[in-house]
């Protein structure tokens, strides 16, 4: 049994403090092993608790043997230092009370590493198209921004930095600079939304911001010496595969400051975080919506004795599939595991988004298609090329 501190999951972070007891079975009077293993409980208990702290109960349970195998087994690389508290002996019973720090960094490290972790996953790529009218400024026109210009203007820097904070992968379109500036149909006063859209999917943006900002004096705001000046800031949010709008919003937002220069920018940072966070929240639920109501396509796979091999799929399965919107792991065997996958778009679509990514030491054999079911083995890639010659897909 464990006395922990009681710290926030969404706060925990760096290491953590953490009361455990351990309990050790003293045989043919050898109490210095009983201590020894006491400790060791007591550690071992230290780190499940951590894990208890970082994770959701579901998702431990689902991924329990993963753990067992990764995580709980050894434990001494979580564990940063310790020290025995209170040690006691009761019959055949040796028990200890041991302070230990554990490493909630690594912790969180490993789990990723083995595609177990309470982070958002699959949240889409995201490029941004915002112009701006400073106050008293040429207006800042991404379409015609020349090479070695600055990179960003204040609401794309704002909303760059929000979005990054919630977890989106964010396409650099500065570094795609030299790529508008040779396209002659950006080369217009205001280009069109569908060339925007396409550029994007080009570019491998699943989600494309398209708005414009603007700084202006408030209106009866007069005297005191200080400059009071307002910014507007318009965007909406499309899907790049689809060109269907997902989100939109206006934010409004006021500075005053000594300088009206120095308020505009204050004003226009303020305007583009609101529009972040109304952003993020539409396309979130749009995202919660979409994993709710999608299909689930059972995975069969074969190879797992090879644990390295699996890691490796599962990590690529949960994290760099488009349109996975959540794994569960329902069974895990000594050389087999069945996999649960949440996705919309089938069994068929799956297995080729599978099939376009490649593994190191490993490759895929693809054993039986469906639009609910995949049946496929983790193989060594020597083994992979003997049977190319042979084997074929089945698909129903």
């Amino acid at each position: 049994m464990g006395f922990t501190t009681s710290i926030h999951a969404k706060k925990l972070q760096g290491t953590i403090h953490l009361n455990t007891v351990g309990t050790g079975i003293i045989e043919e009077d050898n109490v210095d092993q009983a201590r020894e293993q006491a400790i060791q409980n007591a550690l071992a208990i230290a780190v499940e608790t951590t894990v208890d702290k970082i994770l959701p109960a579901q998702m431990i349970i689902s991924n329990f043997q993963l753990l067992n195998d990764r995580i709980y087994n050894p434990i001494q690389k979580f564990v940063k230092k310790f020290r025995v508290l209170a040690e006691a002996q009761s019959n055949e019973y040796y028990r200890v009370l041991v302070k230990s720090t554990i490493s909630v960094d690594t912790l969180r490290s490993n789990l990723s590493e083995i595609g177990v972790s309470a982070k958002k996953k699959n949240l889409p790529s995201v490029i941004m198209f915002i112009a701006e009218q400073n106050i008293y400024q040429a207006p800042y026109q991404w379409w015609r921004i020349k090479p070695l210009a600055p990179a960003f203007n204040p609401a794309e820097k704002e909303l760059t930095t929000l979005f990054k904070q919630k977890h989106y992968k964010i396409v650099n379109r500065h570094a795609l600079v030299r790529q508008l500036w040779a396209r002659s149909e950006f080369q217009q006063d205001e280009p069109d939304k569908g060339e925007i859209i396409q550029f994007a999917k080009t570019n491998h943006a699943q989600i494309v911001l398209i708005g414009k900002v603007k700084a202006f004096p408030s209106d009866g705001v007069f005297g005191s010496g200080m400059a009071s000046i307002d910014a507007e800031i318009t965007v909406q949010a499309y899907q790049s595969q689809t060109g269907i709008l997902v989100a939109e919003t206006i934010q409004k937002a006021r500075a005053v400051k000594d300088n009206e220069l120095t308020s505009a920018k204050e004003a226009i940072t303020k305007a583009a975080n609101q529009a972040a966070e109304a952003l993020t929240g539409q396309i979130e639920k749009g995202l919660k919506k979409a994993a709710k109501n999608a299909s689930q396509v059972e995975l069969l796979v074969s190879g797992t004795k090879k644990l390295a091999y699996f890691v490796a799929f599962r990590k690529v399965l949960s994290q760099d599939i488009q349109g996975v919107a959540a794994i569960s792991l329902k069974e895990l065997k000594s050389n087999s595991a069945k996999i649960i996958v949440d996705f919309a778009e089938g069994g068929e679509v799956l297995a080729k988004r599978l099939m376009m990514k490649s593994f190191d030491n490993f490759g895929l054999n693809m054993q039986h298609i469906s639009s609910s079911k995949i049946s496929l083995g983790l193989i060594s890639k020597e083994a992979l090329n003997e049977m190319r010659s042979g084997d074929a897909i089945e698909k129903n």
